[in-house]
C-alpha cells in the first residue's frame, strides 16, 4: 500500500496566518510545541493488510499511538479515525503480532484488551497462543481454558489448548480437548 505524506519547508520569515475565521463557534487556536514521532507499520507475514489496502501503525510519541487505516470505495481515501481503544481492537492487534511471530508484543496487546474486558475470549486465546509459542505452556493452558470458558465456540482456542497440553506431555488431556471440541461443534 502506498501512503504519501508531504512536508514543506518555508522561509524563516513565514508567519502562520490567522485561522480564527476557520474555527467552529466556541473553538480556539492553540499553539503546540513540535513533537518527534516515529512510526512502525505492521502486517502479517503474507502481507494480508497491504493486499487489502489496510494498514496498522504504531507511532511512538503520539497520544494515541495505534492507528488502523481501512480502505473505502473512494480511490485514495481511507478511514483513519479508528484507534485502539476497544478490547476487540487490542485482541485483533494481538492476532496480528502473533502472525508476525512477535509474541511478546502480542501478549502486551492482549493484556490491553483484558484490562478493558477480562473475559474477552479472543484476547485470552491470542495471549495463550503467544505464551505457548514463548514456551510458557502452563500459563498458556490457563489462558486458553479461560478463552473457552468465556466462549464455548472459540474453536481455535480448543486447538491451541490441545497443542499446549501436548507440549506439556499431557497427551490424554489434549485428546479429551479435541474430543470436546468435536462434540461442541456437533451440537450446533
Amino acid at each position: 500500500m502506498l501512503e504519501e505524506e508531504r512536508k514543506y519547508e518555508v522561509s524563516p520569515r513565514f508567519a502562520l496566518p490567522d485561522l480564527t475565521s476557520a474555527l467552529p463557534t466556541g473553538g480556539r487556536v492553540v499553539s503546540q510545541p513540535p513533537v518527534s514521532l516515529r512510526a512502525t507499520y505492521y502486517d502479517t507475514a503474507d502481507l494480508r493488510l497491504a493486499r487489502s489496502g489496510a494498514s496498522l501503525r504504531f507511532r511512538r510519541g503520539d497520544s494515541e499511538p495505534w492507528t488502523v487505516k481501512l480502505p473505502t470505495d473512494v480511490p485514495g481515501q481511507k478511514i483513519d479515525q479508528f484507534t485502539w481503544r476497544t478490547a476487540d481492537a487490542w485482541a485483533e492487534g494481538a492476532w496480528i503480532f502473533n502472525e508476525q511471530g512477535k509474541h511478546d508484543i502480542a501478549v502486551k496487546a492482549a493484556n490491553k484488551a483484558l484490562d478493558t474486558d477480562s473475559d474477552h475470549s479472543n484476547a485470552l486465546r491470542e495471549k495463550g497462543y503467544a505464551l505457548m509459542k514463548m514456551g510458557k505452556h502452563k500459563d498458556a493452558v490457563k489462558c486458553l481454558y479461560n478463552a473457552i470458558e468465556s466462549n464455548k465456540k472459540n474453536w481455535t482456542a480448543y486447538d491451541y489448548l490441545a497443542q499446549a497440553l501436548d507440549n506439556l506431555g499431557e497427551k490424554k488431556l489434549a485428546k479429551e480437548v479435541r474430543t470436546l471440541k468435536t462434540a461442541e461443534q456437533d451440537n450446533e
